[in-house]
């Protein structure tokens, strides 16, 4: 039901034009009246009615003063003129304050009854109108994490700019600039990166967020060239809120659609290593060029030792999302590289015969689907070669045995001659073997292990005297004392750090 407000000096006309009203239309208006402009003003101030019908000519405050207040506050207030005047001498006025229609006295019923109704038509339709756009507004609402993930996807697997483009339309967006975030998916990341997006949407940048592989990417784009002024902001906001940057990598500032792929390959390779926001041309280099297989191979043979599955995943992730996107025949050669690669590693780490033929046969690779199963297949290798390692005679068994007993001991006060003693070797063997194969000392693989240990029981919001008892430290300031030697900040500075 709309509200309608009548404004009119005269009591007589006021009562005979509320009856009308009343009469015909008792189920769809609800009429309030006002005998001068300043009561008239008080009670729309009150009730915000929708349609106000008034006459001119009134003592004090007149009825376009009236309407131009009316306007100024609500301006999508549909207003109606009485007057008994030609009111040719006031339709330019009117016009300019947005009145929709005069009615000259005396006023016909009939004709009261259809200026309303039409009114009360042009509001239905508004309403309608309304109603329609955020019933579209909201389904776009909950289509956008669908489109950005669709573009997102597109952008690594390096899609056509046409195809991009289009992806964007959806979007409703445009962009010129934009670079990658990489991120990993440790404890707080995803709050970090929706404040960080927040803050940058605020500076006028769009965001796009997905989840990848088991990272979190976002993708911050401009309409416009950024300045070097908007870049030394933008560092300031990376500095901000990405305090722990050994999770996050930061692509170059591409001013081409079809380059922001070459900034997401940028974040990948730089996680860990800097935070630092450039400006970079990109060429087509091959992909082989930029990406050390062979180190990649070096670091998931010392996390097997370590037993760290969760740090092979993460490597073995990041290593798909880089190279998702060549053909089906590079992509089968690159991946051939990676297994051969990785079995000649092993076996020259552990002095293993592992045999390339029996195992890189397992994987079978198909023009036309690689895209879809490689995920799954390439994890399955690498869990079969670990899993054949194991049973390699030649792979020292010591070393896993002794990591084993550590990882689950090494919140008491354990020592090297412990550990020696359950493996029925001289200390000073297991320190060698541990060197040898580990490259750390057995102080710094406890170490290791405690301070990691520690920050998951300070993101729990943990006291730290509390932690420091639990993992076997001497005291609390000992524990204060390695944590940051480790990791470069006191334990309360990570845990305010975390907490952001």
């Amino acid at each position: 039901m709309f509200r309608l407000l009548i404004i009119e000096d005269e009591q007589i006309e006021r009562k005979a034009i509320v009856e009308v009203i009343k009469k015909r239309f008792s189920h769809s208006v609800s009429v309030l009246h006002a005998a001068n402009g300043m009561e008239g003003w008080k009670l729309f101030s009150k009730y915000k009615p929708e349609i106000v019908l008034t006459d001119i000519n009134m003592p004090g405050m007149d009825g376009l003063q009236l309407i131009a207040k009316i306007k100024e506050q609500q301006p999508k207030t549909v207003c109606l003129v009485l007057t008994s005047y030609n009111y040719f001498e006031y339709a330019h006025e009117a016009i300019k304050l947005g009145v929709e229609n005069f009615l000259l006295k005396p006023i016909q019923d009939d004709h009261l009854a259809n200026s309303i109704q039409q009114a009360l038509d042009n509001l239905s339709s508004k309403v309608s109108h309304e109603k329609q756009r955020n019933q579209l507004i909201l389904k776009m609402e909950a289509m956008k994490p669908i489109l950005e993930s669709d573009c997102i996807q597109g952008i690594i697997e390096n899609k056509s700019s046409d195809e991009l483009k289009q992806m964007f339309d959806l979007l409703n967006i445009i962009p010129k600039d934009g670079f990658a975030i990489v991120a990993k998916q440790v404890d707080g990341m995803k709050v970090i990166l929706q404040k960080f997006s927040r803050e940058a949407e605020e500076l006028g940048y769009y965001c796009m967020k997905d989840n990848y592989y088991g990272h979190l990417i976002v993708f911050v784009l401009s309409v416009a060239s950024i300045s070097q002024r908007e870049v030394l902001q933008l560092q300031a906001l990376i500095d901000k809120y990405f305090t722990i940057w050994e999770c996050i990598g930061i692509g170059d500032i591409s001013s081409n659609i079809h380059d922001y792929h070459h900034s997401f390959l940028h974040a990948t390779k730089t996680m860990g290593a800097s935070r630092i926001l450039t400006r970079k041309v990109h060429d087509a280099s091959n992909i082989r060029e930029d990406y050390e297989i062979l180190q990649l191979c070096n670091l998931l043979v010392r996390d097997f030792i370590k037993l760290d599955t969760k740090a092979i995943k993460e490597k073995l992730d990041l290593f798909l999302m880089q190279i998702m996107y060549v053909d089906g025949k590079q992509l089968t050669r690159l991946v051939r590289e990676f297994q051969m690669q990785l079995i000649a590693s092993i076996n020259k780490e552990f002095k293993a015969k592992l045999k390339p033929e029996s195992l890189v046969d397992m994987v079978a690779f198909q023009e036309g689907s690689v895209h879809a199963n490689l995920h799954e297949q390439l994890h399955a290798f690498v869990e079969r070669l670990f899993f054949t390692m194991q049973d390699e005679p030649s792979t020292h068994s010591l070393v896993r045995k002794a990591l084993a007993y550590i990882s689950l001991h090494y919140t008491r006060a354990i020592t090297l001659n412990q550990v020696a003693a359950y493996l029925d070797v001289t200390p000073f063997y297991l320190s060698k073997l541990l060197s040898t194969q580990m490259h750390k000392t057995f102080t710094e693989i406890v170490t290791e292990l405690r301070i990691e240990k520690s920050k998951e029981m300070l993101n729990e919001n943990k006291k730290i005297k509390e932690i420091a008892l639990d993992l076997g430290f001497q005291s609390q300031n000992y524990f204060t004392k390695v944590f940051k030697k480790v990791t470069g900040v006191t334990p309360k500075e990570y845990k305010d750090i975390s907490s952001v």
